[in-house]
């Protein structure tokens, strides 16, 4: 797993008009928590920090380096836990780091990506895609960046299940083995009934 280095500082402050102004200096409010740190108030660069998001996602490994003002800087290994978005609007809004140790196995959900093409495809059939992240427990430099699926041996009616996928190296599955992953549905067939014809006949007119 790659590994990123990020740079914070200590925040006091809190509300909206002070997340303006944090804005304004290319800043996001945040939080790191763990056994260690405990929790404190930080600020990052809100360019940084989407970076990260769209090079490795919040499974990346981010080397934490917080200054607190006064001259003494801290590194602390983390992970991205949680981000907030506007609701309305693509904007930062707040982002939790956890912090972790390197030598302990942790939980946390990987993106499930397929690859391949289905021979039920090909056929006329439907992928539905409903398991999009698996739950796997491992040490923070074993998490994976995806779990790839391969749909490729797959025809109408098959599925696939998290008990079929081997998981990478020093990685466990924790989701449950009978959840489907992947499964190649029928086309959906719209059956028209034709109606019956109806004749309008006029009183008192006579049949030809």
């Amino acid at each position: 797993m790659h590994v990123v280095n990020l740079t914070a500082r200590t925040r006091t402050g809190r509300g909206r008009g002070y997340r303006n102004r944090l804005k304004n200096q290319g800043y996001v409010p945040a939080v790191v928590y763990g056994k260690e740190i405990g929790s404190l108030p930080i600020a990052v660069q809100i360019r940084a920090v989407e970076a990260v998001l769209g090079r490795g996602g919040r499974n990346t490994l981010v080397a934490l380096e917080i200054d607190p003002g006064n001259g003494k800087t801290a590194k602390w290994d983390t992970i991205i836990k949680e981000v907030q978005y506007h609701p309305f609007k693509n904007e930062l809004l707040h982002v939790d780091f956890h912090q972790i140790s390197l030598n302990e196995e942790l939980i946390t959900n990987v993106a499930v990506r397929l690859v391949g093409e289905a021979p039920g495809v090909k056929a006329g059939g439907l992928v539905e895609h409903l398991l999009r992240e698996i739950e796997v427990s491992c040490l923070p430099r074993n998490i994976p960046e995806a779990i790839e699926v391969d749909v490729s041996g797959l025809d109408i009616g098959d599925s696939i299940h998290v008990a079929d996928l081997t998981p990478p190296g020093g990685v466990k599955f924790t989701t449950d083995g009978d959840v489907v992953v992947v499964t190649i549905t029928a086309p959906e067939r719209e059956t028209e009934e034709a109606e019956p014809e109806t004749v309008e006949t006029v009183p008192g007119a006579e049949a030809e």
